[in-house]
């Protein structure tokens, strides 16, 4: 038990104050709560279920434990110290489940922490968003679900990332699959010939 602070021992987390954080931003609702104000919100969080991972931020680290749990009276004396002399603590699970908490001594060291967590989410969506346009119409997603306008020629198309094209589809009279315009179905001639 270095520093007072004990050690968790075989787990998904490192210290026993870290699976104490965690549990707390269970039960906190993680993006639900705000401060009195309602201008600056306790609970954030970031995910990407492709990868699996997460990132939490728990803002007031002075207040939100005890507000949580006035006595901390799991914690040791050195772990209640480290929590309620925080500003905020961030929180990051990986995909194998485990767990690990930053605890941040200043505001200012928090949310340029956070907002770096913010900019690399919204680099990676950015970089793995396919764009999806329309030449012929001023099409829009609904849903993550591309919608032409009524009588746009590219309607019943299917959208090819690689080429960022629209490819006309047509129904096969052999099997009735549904296959690009220009493709042969079972043996059958492409559309046009």
């Amino acid at each position: 038990m270095a520093n007072g602070i004990r050690p968790y021992g075989p787990g998904k987390f490192s210290t026993v104050l870290d699976s104490y954080v965690y549990s707390v931003s269970l039960d906190g609702g993680w993006g639900v709560q705000t401060d009195p104000t309602l201008t600056n919100r306790r609970y954030e969080e970031e995910s990407n279920s492709d990868a699996g991972i997460w990132y939490g931020i728990m803002r007031n680290g002075r207040t939100i434990f005890r507000d949580h749990d006035p006595l901390l009276e799991t914690l040791t004396p050195e772990e209640q110290e480290k929590l309620t002399s925080s500003a905020g603590v961030i929180l990051h699970e990986d995909s194998k489940g485990f767990v690990y908490v930053d605890y941040y001594a200043t505001k200012e060291e928090l949310e340029t922490a956070w907002s770096d967590v913010v900019k690399d989410f919204a680099e990676y969506e950015e970089e793995n968003r396919d764009v999806v346009t329309c030449d012929q119409c001023q099409m829009l997603s609904i849903n993550g679900v591309a919608c032409h306008e009524t009588g746009c020629p590219n309607i019943g198309a299917r959208w090819d990332a690689e080429s960022a094209e629209w490819i006309k589809q047509r129904k096969c009279f052999v099997c009735g699959c549904t296959v690009d315009a220009d493709d042969a179905c079972c043996n059958s001639e492409p559309e046009g010939n």
